[in-house]
């Protein structure tokens, strides 16, 4: 089942003005983001192939998380911004995963919260470009940003 997550808390003016300054970086890390988004959810089907009934939500996640993705390079492509060889890792993720319990089932509820959680995150900063598509008027971006939707997570 899906459920929509509200964030109360808006974009902060720094991380807003952060992201018009070098909308590039901002472009290459939400490529990033989607690649590992991606990643995990299909990395829950190969680790848990055992939970059938949410195999298939996991999966159509996937493979939406790579057509993010799939946009967000095109964007990049347009721009004449390559995609970066390597993904650098989000301290913040690498702390909440060493808070993860270690038993089999505990760990998945962990990690597939903790993916949730990461995912309305990101979310919740493509919506400010929603609301605020006059600013993005000069990044040319108006398109792409117009088509995001209300954030999608699986909870159990």
């Amino acid at each position: 089942m899906k459920l929509n997550i509200d964030i109360k808390t808006p974009s902060s003016q720094a991380w807003i003005d952060a992201v018009m300054d070098d909308f590039p970086s901002f472009l290459q890390d939400h490529a990033d983001c989607e690649r590992k988004a991606s990643a995990m959810a299909m990395s829950f089907v190969a680790k848990y192939p055992d939970r059938v009934k949410i195999l298939p939500d996991l999966i159509d996640t996937g493979i939406e998380e790579l057509e993010h993705f799939k946009q967000v390079y095109d964007l990049m492509q347009s721009r004449g911004i390559p995609l970066t060889h390597s993904i650098g890792e989000d301290p913040y993720v690498v702390q909440l995963l060493k808070l993860c319990h270690s038993g089999r089932n505990e760990r998945f509820l962990d990690r597939l919260l903790i993916a949730s959680v990461v995912e309305t995150r990101e979310q919740k900063d493509s919506v400010w470009f929603l609301k605020h598509r006059k600013i993005l008027k000069c990044t040319g971006s108006t398109r792409f940003y117009g088509q995001v939707k209300p954030n999608m997570v699986i909870c159990l």
